[in-house]
């Protein structure tokens, strides 16, 4: 948006004796997006000045920048209630679910995994619907726009990039399976973590008696780095 700007603001041979350019006769290109751009722009600077135009252009970028921005705000001020009204179903069967499973089930599970599974894991899911929510609604329109101006531009550079596609799609797939073990991995880390903090509160005292609280602290701390370099 900047550039066309800039370039007729610093070409020294527009200047106020300019002849402005006629509006050019509309056919859908960007050539007469430009064309239509040069008209009004040198208008102003001939009429104006290019402090001026200069002026109306820093005017139109805080303009732009401020619909951008509160366009982005409304998004995700409208998927607000739909986000937290689905982690809060998910909280709520999942605390549903603790309650009715046996007691055998505690005594095999940690409980520093069962509080993950409540936290950090349905944070997780948060985050993983706030994207996908945004996905499903925006990016089907920014592929068919940019699709249908890349074949505008160059159909058979379209075919090669969509060719690439397929290859790039491969090693992401590849990519992202192995990314998925490690993060289920993190996961379980960070359920030991959660376990011995839960197990160092509840046993606090018994710490405090066998002044064991560097043999805690250094048990924390190399499972805390574990989980970093997961």
């Amino acid at each position: 948006m900047v550039i066309p700007f800039l370039q007729l603001l610093f070409d020294k041979n527009i200047s106020t004796a300019t002849p402005i350019p006629v509006v050019p006769s509309f056919h859908f290109s960007v050539q007469y997006i430009i064309g239509l751009f040069n008209h009004y722009f040198i208008k102003i600077i001939v009429s104006q000045g290019k402090i001026q135009a200069l002026f109306f252009i820093c005017l139109l970028v805080v303009g732009v920048f401020f619909v951008k921005n509160l366009f982005r705000y409304l998004a995700l001020f409208f998927l607000a209630p739909v986000r937290n009204g689905v982690v809060k179903d998910i909280r709520n069967e999942l605390f549903g679910k603790l309650l009715s499973l046996p007691l055998s089930f505690y005594a095999n599970e940690k409980k520093g995994d069962v509080l993950t599974r409540m936290t950090s894991d349905v944070q997780e899911i948060e985050y993983g619907i706030i994207s996908v929510l945004e996905v499903v609604f925006r990016e089907p329109v920014t592929i068919l726009v940019y699709l249908a101006a890349m074949i505008f531009m160059s159909p058979s550079l379209t075919l090669f990039v969509l060719a690439m596609l397929l290859v790039t799609g491969f090693i992401v797939g590849r990519i992202g399976k192995s990314l998925k073990r490690t993060s289920i991995k993190s996961q379980n880390k960070l359920g030991e973590l959660m376990q011995i903090i839960e197990e160092s509160i509840s046993g606090l005292r018994i710490i405090k008696a066998f002044t064991a609280e560097k043999f805690q602290s250094e048990k924390f701390q190399k499972e805390n780095s574990s989980y970093v370099k997961l």
